[in-house]
Formats: structure tokens, sequence, C-alpha cells
């Protein structure tokens, strides 16, 4: 990479400094990982001028979808998870911590949707798929197609997300502006790894 850099980041996230000029990978993470201080400290990164990407595993540990064991071990919609989650948002409110995914400024209400700017990862239905293709609405300068190997699927919560890559017919790829930078969601770390640089660059 003649025109940049590359170097390992092995401090804190929040000991990164701004974020301008400079892009972050964040490769083979799993989502249950990234709390909500993560995303605080990386929303910084991103609004002075960064670039955040978070690649997930191809098969990472999953939350139930709604509706399965909610309420299970207060995890859920009971009353244990429930009031443990209103309490963490009043707590942030009193704070004078902003909740709104849509501004990116969230991380203090304990979703997981809302703790990845308004977007989250969701179990994919179409095994198999074995390349991702360039979303119609795209205008990058990005290969049509890319090899795939993971069953996730990317779900956005609001128009601020823009979808870059499918497979399957559901977003793998997105992307959303955050401040002076943006945010990027990769639903498989596969074209990060050294087999995939080696054989599929």
């Amino acid at each position: 990479l003649p025109q940049g850099s590359v170097s390992r980041n092995v401090r804190p996230l929040d000991r990164l400094p701004e974020g301008a000029g400079t892009t972050l990978l964040i490769v083979g993470v799993e989502p249950l990982l990234i709390s909500d201080a993560d995303v605080r400290f990386l929303t910084r990164f991103a609004a002075s001028g960064g670039r955040v990407v978070i690649a997930v595993p191809d098969r990472p540990v999953m939350l139930p979808e709604d509706g399965d064991d909610a309420g299970k071990e207060g995890d859920g919609d009971g009353e244990e998870g429930g009031g443990k989650k209103e309490k963490t948002k009043k707590k942030a409110e009193k704070e004078g911590q902003a909740c709104d995914p849509k501004k990116g400024s969230c991380a203090a209400c304990g979703d997981l949707c809302e703790s990845l700017w308004g977007a989250s990862f969701t179990e994919g239905k179409s095994k198999g798929v074995k390349e991702a293709r360039i979303a119609e609405a795209a205008q990058d300068a990005l290969p049509e197609a890319v090899p795939w190997r993971g069953d996730v699927r990317i779900k956005t919560e609001d128009e601020h997300w823009r979808t870059v890559y499918t497979a399957g017919g559901a977003p793998v790829v997105a992307e959303r502006a955050l401040g002076e930078g943006s945010v990027v969601l990769c639903a498989d770390s596969y074209l990060f790894s050294n087999e995939a640089l080696a054989g599929d660059r």
C-alpha cells in the first residue's frame, strides 16, 4: 500500500487517537463482545473523520430472534431483563448521554441493534451462497462480486444505512456516515483472511 501505512492497534479503544484519514479494521469479532463503551469510543473515532470497519466471523454467536426464549434468564422482555434495560436507559438520561441510534450516539440502553448504530447482525437463510454481489444503489468503484463464506445478514433500522453488497438478496455489507467519517459493517471476515488475500484477492 504505497500511499499509506499499516499498523496494529494494541491500545484500549478509549485511547484511540482522532480518526481523520485513518481506517480502523476490527476483524473477526463476535458481535456480542462489542460493548456499549466500545461503541462510544468507535463513534468518537468515526465522528472525527475516521472509518470504522467491523467484520464478524462467518458463524458468530447470535442472540435469539424476538420471541425465542424471551425473558429467559432476564435477557429478553421478562420482568428482570426489561427492568434492567429501563434502569440503564434512565441512568443514561440522568447522566446526559444521548440514546439515539440515528445520530450514532447511543450505546446507553443495551439493545444490540442500537449499540451498532441502528443495525444488527442476524442469521441468514440462504446457506450455500458463494458470492456477494454489489447493490444497485452502490456507485463505488468496487468489484461486481466478491467471494462469500458466511450465512449472516445485516438488518438496518433506519434510512442512514446504505447497502453495499448483498448475498441471497439480503444485505451483507452496509455503510453509514457518522459525523465527519463513516462506519462499515461486514457480515463475514473471509475477505480479510490470509486465504482470501492469497487466492481470492
